[in-house]
């Protein structure tokens, strides 16, 4: 399994992602929700699931080695490294996904 990291900014977007839940739908359910991002990242960094390029969303000119993968309502975003599993953030289905992936891969630049 690689290694599993998680930057400042994805680590925010879950805190954000389990206060929403919280407020929303109480704190069972966040717990629950947690746990399906989590395990979503492991099994991302165990091999077990196989993301798709971030460009698929971005649209065919872009090109960008950004992979994600869907968890419940959300993408993880992520960098696969020869020997780590770097999550670069955690969006939302409604969000405007080409706009926050177009930021994200520029700042990866």
């Amino acid at each position: 399994m690689k290694q599993l990291a998680f930057t400042e900014r994805a680590a925010h977007d879950l805190e954000d992602i389990l206060t929403y839940t919280v407020t929303n739908f109480g704190t069972d359910q966040a717990e629950v929700y947690k746990n399906l991002l989590l395990e979503r990242s492991y099994d991302i960094a165990a091999s077990r699931i196989d993301g798709r390029n971030c460009s698929l969303l971005m649209g065919p000119s872009s090109r960008t080695h950004l992979l994600y993968c869907p968890a419940g309502q959300h993408f993880i975003v992520y960098l696969d490294d020869s020997d780590a599993i770097n999550v670069i953030a955690i969006l939302h289905q409604s969000s405007d996904l080409p706009r926050h992936l177009e930021i994200l891969a520029g700042g990866l630049k």
